[in-house]
């Protein structure tokens, strides 16, 4: 039997990571080291934990808090001791920058962008970047 294995890259912008490093004064409102967290307790619920942020800032264009992770974090179904916990690990830095590193080698440039990689790691991936229209 041949499986695919999809794999979720965290691609923020230099620009988005200097803004959110800029309004961020603790690593609970880094809102890319706050999905790593939420992630480690599902991919669903991260994507959850996701889609509630960008629905509570976006149309507020508010400023990222504490209390609007907090409120997200607690309405994704994720548990809010383990995230904590989980966002002072060094692995979720370190799986930030490998996330980084592979969008760079792979010169993804826009969202949403798609790699497909065979067995053999020495063949280079395919790379389907941007929208399309469904025929």
């Amino acid at each position: 039997n041949k499986y695919i294995k999809v794999r979720h890259i965290l691609n923020p912008s230099l620009k988005v990571l200097t803004k959110c490093q800029a309004q961020s004064t603790s690593d609970f409102d880094n809102i890319a080291l706050a999905y790593k967290a939420a992630e480690l307790q599902g991919r669903i619920r991260a994507e959850r934990f996701i889609h509630l942020m960008q629905n509570e800032i976006i149309p507020k264009r508010d400023i990222i808090t504490e209390d609007i992770i907090s409120d997200c974090i607690n309405n994704a179904g994720i548990d809010y001791q383990v995230f904590k916990e989980d966002l002072q690990k060094d692995k979720l830095t370190d799986s930030l920058k490998v996330d980084l590193h592979i969008a760079r080698e792979m010169e993804i440039e826009q969202a949403p962008s798609l790699v497909f990689f065979s067995e053999n790691v020495h063949e280079e991936g395919l790379k389907v970047e941007g929208l399309y229209p469904y025929h």
